[in-house]
């Protein structure tokens, strides 16, 4: 990293919305928006379902409402529940990038979407919406942490939104400290 990047501030992107081939059909969903973003800020990819041990191509999971929990499982395998360990990347996340400032989440995935991820009872009848397990998990621990999701970038305006409150997320975090 060279020292211009080293002074940029922080945010983390969902890895695919950078190009990476990470998602589970082996896609990605570059994002001309996010990687304008990218050029002001220093952008840390991460895709959680990948760092816990997912592979790509993989078997998809969704949210699925388990008594009063959601948690996520694997489509054709419900045996599969990766809540936990998506839930513990979070904190891995909260604990390796200290000085992050703002995150740029993808929409509508089981450990990515703020707030705009399908979740399902255990017969597989939609019953709505939350956030995915990752994200929920990131947003635990940094409530107020800036994110936004790749959908909501669609103008200079909602970009300039958003570098504004991760400026000012930056300015405070570097006055409290």
């Amino acid at each position: 990293m060279s020292n211009h990047q080293a002074k940029k501030i922080q945010i983390a992107v969902s890895s695919c919305l950078l190009g990476h081939k990470v998602r589970y059909d082996g896609q990605d969903r570059k994002h001309s928006h996010v990687l304008k973003l990218c050029e002001q800020f220093h952008c840390i990819a991460i895709c959680p379902e990948y760092a816990i041990g997912l592979g790509i191509p993989r078997a998809p999971i969704n949210i699925v409402q388990i008594d009063s929990e959601k948690r996520a499982r694997g489509v054709e395998n419900p045996k599969l529940d990766v809540t936990e360990s998506l839930m513990e990347y979070a904190d891995s996340i909260y604990e390796s990038i200290p000085k992050l400032c703002g995150y740029i989440f993808k929409a509508r995935s089981p450990s990515c979407g703020v707030n705009s991820t399908p979740f399902f009872s255990e017969t597989g009848v939609e019953l709505g919406v939350a956030s995915g397990i990752y994200s929920y998990g990131i947003q635990q621990r940094l409530p107020n942490l800036p994110v936004i999701e790749e959908t909501e970038l669609k103008s200079d305006e909602d970009i300039q939104r958003f570098i504004k409150a991760v400026d000012a997320y930056a300015y405070a975090k570097e006055r409290s400290s």
